[in-house]
Formats: C-alpha cells, sequence, structure tokens
C-alpha cells in the first residue's frame, strides 16, 4: 500500500506550508479591504464635518433654532 502513493500526495509540511500562505492571502486581502472602507469612512465623516462647521460659521445655527 505504501508503494500506492501518488506523485500528488503532499507530506504534512507541504500541507502546513500551503495552508500557512493560503490563510495569509486571504487575511491580506482582508485587511485591504477593511483599510479601504475604514478610510472611505473616515474621509466622508471628515467632509460631513467640514460642512456641519462652515454651515455653522455661517449662522444655519440661527436658521434652524428659529
Amino acid at each position: 500500500m505504501e508503494n500506492d502513493r501518488r506523485k500528488t500526495d503532499l507530506t504534512r509540511e507541504e500541507v502546513m506550508t500551503a495552508t500557512k500562505d493560503a490563510l495569509k492571502e486571504w487575511l491580506d486581502a482582508k485587511f485591504a479591504e477593511f483599510g479601504h472602507w475604514s478610510l472611505g469612512s473616515i474621509m466622508a465623516a471628515l467632509l460631513a464635518a467640514l460642512i456641519l462647521f462652515i454651515l455653522h460659521m455661517n449662522g444655519w445655527q440661527k436658521v434652524v433654532n428659529k
């Protein structure tokens, strides 16, 4: 039976290395995706804060509180 091993059979170390590489690639992709979305969220919040600041400085609060 030992002689019937196929050429595609991998050793335990090869399987572990392949699994670690695949996991690392997947995690890198997820971190990159998270970074993209978190950067977009931060930029949207900064833009909203800037718009509110400009409106507040130009008397928008007086119109709303009447």
